[in-house]
């Protein structure tokens, strides 16, 4: 573009690839090799000069002289509110129509998201080091800040009386700290806590941010260590995450009406940060349609709201709420998802009790005994909501005395759910919510999941949410049904995925962490797309059964209402055929090869067609009763036509033309008898009697008094004709 301009903001190693970039491509630019945190201010002499240029771009810069009120200028960034975009680097190659190298991509994830951004992208640690020490030489540090990093004493809260924290930084980083602050008397910067939860601490501070939801967080002023401490007091990192899914149908015309008012709100989909961006974008757009087009209720949640799991054993599990969702599909079709977050909970065996015990809904057995039993190997003792002062508990023990078996079988909603979105609603699975997990397990156990996890038990319990022992004791059938079950594209990285008709499991090592956001976004929904066509052809299939019943020979058969139907029927499984059941989703590879993987656990391919077959059959069935039908209406106008053969035959014999008007009654009544006694000769009397077994009783009486009617009024026709006749 003609008459464009570039102002370049704090120096780093980004911005001294985005000015090597201008330069190859001969841009005019304005560098004032300013520190981090340029404000447009510092080049409003320069910007006034060009002004009135088409195009300006201003890289990384804090508007403190309102200057991006103009429109021909466009602002470059990635940090704080604009933490959804790629990196300043990548925007600037699009603007330039540049193809990013090997390295260029390797300095804009060290600006986006630091180290840790580096090593899921499986850079080596030779690159790294050489990466961020080009990064702090870009930024000015000193040999004297270098060597004072080297020599400082590292811990979780560190005073640096210098201006770059970037070599101490990476000192505590790569010598393992997850988790620091450093500050001066100046700014105090947080690394790897929980962005949001410092946000809401500190809302009434100015404060800058980036690097993903556990990168980087700073405040302009110094705190004392007293404040730092309270600050990152519980401020954990998730050891694991839990969603349980439930898909329903909708029995309840008003269900909208009323889950609104226990609290849930109609909310948009909308991209507003990077985890909703990469969520989005990573589906094709006719995906898209269906995921984020259906319509989608948040309940409004208190803080430190908790998913309790109380075991019999005496463990209890306190589970973070992050969200509890309704999403509505078509044909009264939705989930309820309960997405949960583990802090507290590190042990290998504690995330299977979780996603067993959890997951549960109600007891698959109804007698005292049976629960009893099962409260000591799969059901939990009790599962609490707590809601601030609400606490919505159920033991599971009030299912013996309110479980109708004879009146309503289906109804087995637990309090935890009936509370929340009421009780009139039917089950699509059993008695277990679908789970979406994910664990960042320590080194030790992905180092053994890499050398075997075919035949490690931990892995397999994972995978099939076995919260005790192993549901399967065949040594030979376990290998089997584990190697279909897990994906191990990254298993040399210690990262593994594995799915089955209950379960999309992932499990990583601290350098795996970012995937925990794939696993809450990415394969939620592509899960939940999953158990949307196992529901959509369950419901389907009810409709055929339902249509089937309809069926009953005594009652008579209204053959244009089913036929009706069954075309409605398959109408709306065209739809979901060419607009929500897909064979590929994603351009990503691993979401193609996962995505196949949850087809294929889930049998939709098999059921798909034993639907196909379904409609098939039903179809050939109403075929052969309209022909059926055809051919006993074919049959009755035979039997009409022969018994009006006899009385015209008879008046033809006998003459009227001499018969007076009381004889010709007479003449009539003879000819009606001579018709029926005709037509029981003529007329093969099995057919008559197949006829009138095939229709009720009600349509039997309306026959005999219309045939009669009619045959009086032909013959009276016939007679009265016979006598005008000159």
């Amino acid at each position: 573009m003609a008459n464009r301009i570039f102002f370049l903001g704090g120096c780093d190693l980004e911005m001294c690839a985005i000015k090597r970039l201008l330069d190859k491509y001969g841009e005019k630019y304005i560098d004032k090799n300013l520190k981090w945190g340029a404000k447009t201010s510092q080049i409003l002499d320069e910007f006034e000069k060009y002004k009135n240029y088409d195009k300006i771009y201003l890289i990384e810069f804090e508007d403190d002289a309102g200057v991006l009120k103009y429109k021909n200028v466009e602002h470059i960034d990635h940090h704080n509110e604009n933490s959804d975009k790629p990196s300043s680097l990548e925007q600037v190659a699009y603007i330039l129509g540049h193809k990013l190298s090997r390295f260029e991509k390797a300095v804009a994830l060290n600006d986006k998201g630091y180290i840790p951004a580096l090593n899921c992208a499986c850079i080596g640690k030779s690159d790294i080091q050489r990466i961020r020490k080009l990064d702090r030489k870009c930024q000015g540090v000193t040999k004297e800040e270098e060597e004072a990093a080297a020599k400082a004493e590292l811990k979780e809260i560190n005073y640096f009386p210098y201006e770059h924290f970037s070599p101490l930084s990476d000192r505590l980083y790569m010598e393992g700290f997850e988790k620091y602050v450093i500050y001066n008397d100046n700014l105090t910067m947080f690394y790897g806590y929980p962005i949001d939860r410092l946000k809401k601490i500190f809302k009434d501070k100015k404060f800058f941010c980036g690097g993903g939801t556990h990168g980087y967080f700073g405040i302009e002023e110094k705190l004392s260590e007293d404040e730092i401490k309270e600050a990152i007091k519980g401020q954990k990192k998730e050891i694991s995450t839990h969603t349980f899914i439930l898909p329903f149908f909708i029995k309840d015309k008003n269900f909208i009406e009323n889950i609104e008012k226990k609290g849930f709100e109609k909310k948009k989909y909308e991209i507003k940060s990077a985890e909703f961006y990469n969520e989005y974008i990573y589906f094709y757009p006719y995906t898209q349609k269906v995921l984020f087009g259906s319509k989608y209720y948040e309940l409004t949640l208190p803080e430190n709201s908790k998913y309790i799991i109380k075991l019999k054993s005496g463990d209890v599990y306190e589970l973070e709420i992050e969200d509890i969702a309704v999403r509505i599909f078509e044909n009264n079709i939705a989930m309820l998802s309960f997405h949960l977050n583990n802090y507290d909970y590190s042990d290998r065996n504690d995330i299977l009790k979780i996603n067993d015990f959890g997951r549960r809904i109600f007891p698959q057995y109804i007698t005292e005994e049976d629960i009893l039993a099962a409260k000591n190997t799969f059901l939990p003792n009790c599962i609490e909501l707590k809601l601030s002062e609400r606490i919505i508990k159920e033991d599971f023990c009030d299912f013996l005395q309110n479980y109708d078996i004879k009146n309503n079988p289906q109804k087995l909603i637990p309090r935890f759910i009936s509370e929340l979105i009421g009780d009139n609603l039917q089950m699509i699975l059993d008695d277990r919510m679908f789970v979406v997990s994910f664990y960042v397990a320590p080194a030790w156990l992905t180092e053994e999941l890499k050398k075997d996890y075919v035949h490690n038990d931990w892995w397999y319990k994972y995978v099939f949410v076995d919260g005790g022992d192993k549901t399967c004791q065949d040594d030979e059938f376990c290998t089997e049904v584990i190697k279909k079950a897990t994906y191990p594209r990254w298993r040399n990285y210690g990262t593994l995925w594995g799915v089955s008709r209950y379960s999309l499991v992932g499990v990583a090592n601290e350098g795996g962490r970012f995937l925990m956001a794939h696993a809450k976004n990415m394969y939620f929904q592509m899960a939940s797309l999953v158990l949307l066509y196992r529901s959509m052809i369950l419901n389907l299939s009810n409709q055929v059964k339902d249509l089937i019943d309809t069926f009953k020979e005594d009652d008579g058969i209204d053959l244009s209402k089913i036929r009706k139907n069954s075309k409605k029927i398959y109408r709306d499984y065209l739809k979901f055929l060419n607009g929500i059941f897909f064979k590929e989703i994603t351009a990503q590879e691993q979401g193609i090869e996962m995505y196949k993987m949850l087809l294929e656990v889930a049998d939709i391919k098999e059921i798909v067609e034993s639907f196909d077959r379904e409609m098939e059959e039903l179809d050939n069935y109403i075929d052969l009763l309209e022909e059926k039908e055809r051919n006993s209406s074919l049959e009755f106008l035979s039997i009409l036509g022969a018994l009006f053969l006899p009385p015209s035959l008879a008046i033809g014999i006998m003459g009227m033309n001499n018969i007076d008007a009381k004889t010709s009654w007479a003449v009539t009544v003879i000819a009606i008898l001579f018709s029926f006694l005709s037509g029981v000769f003529l007329i093969d009397a099995n057919k008559i009697t197949n006829y009138f077994k095939e229709i009720s009783h009600e349509r039997k009486v309306y026959t005999m008094i219309g045939v009669v009617i009619l045959f009086a009024v032909i013959t009276a026709l016939l007679i009265y004709a016979r006598k005008i006749t000159p």
